[in-house]
């Protein structure tokens, strides 16, 4: 709680009372403004818009890696990353760490990777790292499941969309996320859902329906999950 003094009074207690209502008045006048003006709250909207915008153009380029190939610091049409909380930078293929810009072995991607080989890929889609940076998980288009590993590269366990209701065999999983308690979510194409599951595989439930409106989806792809856990999906087909 601020103290204000007013110039005429030595008594602290009188600046004390005038700051709230100083503050009052200050709200009174704008809702009363923006009451008859109608642009109050679009124009504080716009406001922080400008902020943002202005503190986006600030962004300068910092540095880049790698070439074309399937050596160590090389891709070969990388397609998403991921981050962890140490600031490593994950690419199908390579554990890049920013700090030091050493080029550390991960998973290899194997071309036509059988679906019953653990720690081989089929289309390698898409790469998420849970927030306390422990695991890694990997989607496949031609195998449609999950991997999952260490964040050495160790291979741990992995899951199919078989027994997930709905589209069952013919899910497309597209994308990944995880959530801050460690739950993994997946964008499914071919079903137009979201499933979730838990760090082990175990599927935990699905929510979504072909469509336009609320809750539904039309080829849903990326998925994110923000600070307080609200997850975004965008929506290709809408």
């Amino acid at each position: 709680m601020a103290e204000f003094r007013l110039l005429a009074s030595n008594k602290p207690f009188v600046g004390f009372l005038m700051g709230p209502i100083i503050l009052c008045l200050f709200y009174l006048s704008s809702y009363y403004d923006n009451f008859h003006q109608g642009t109050g709250i679009t124009a504080f909207g716009q406001q922080q818009q400008d902020q943002k915008k202005e503190l986006a153009e600030k962004y300068t380029f910092e540095r880049s890696w790698g070439s074309k190939g399937t050596g160590d610091g090389q891709f070969k049409i990388p397609h998403s990353l991921a981050i962890d909380l140490f600031g490593n930078v994950y690419v199908p293929q390579i554990l890049v760490t920013i700090g030091s810009r050493n080029f550390l072995p991960m998973v290899r991607s194997l071309k036509n990777g059988d679906q019953k080989v653990a720690g081989q890929f089929n289309q390698l889609h898409d790469i998420a790292v849970d927030p306390i940076g422990n695991f890694v998980y990997t989607v496949e288009l031609a195998n449609h499941r999950v991997q999952k590993f260490d964040n050495n590269g160790t291979f741990l366990t992995k899951w199919d969309f078989n027994y997930t209701g709905g589209a069952g065999a013919d899910r497309r999983p597209h994308q990944l996320a995880v959530d801050s308690y460690g739950y993994v979510y997946l964008t499914d194409r071919g079903g137009s859902e979201v499933l979730k599951f838990n760090n082990n595989g175990t599927f935990m439930e699905k929510w979504g329906a072909y469509g336009s409106g609320a809750k539904q989806f039309v080829r849903p792809h990326g998925i994110a999950f923000d600070s307080k856990d609200y997850m975004y999906v965008t929506d290709m087909g809408n």
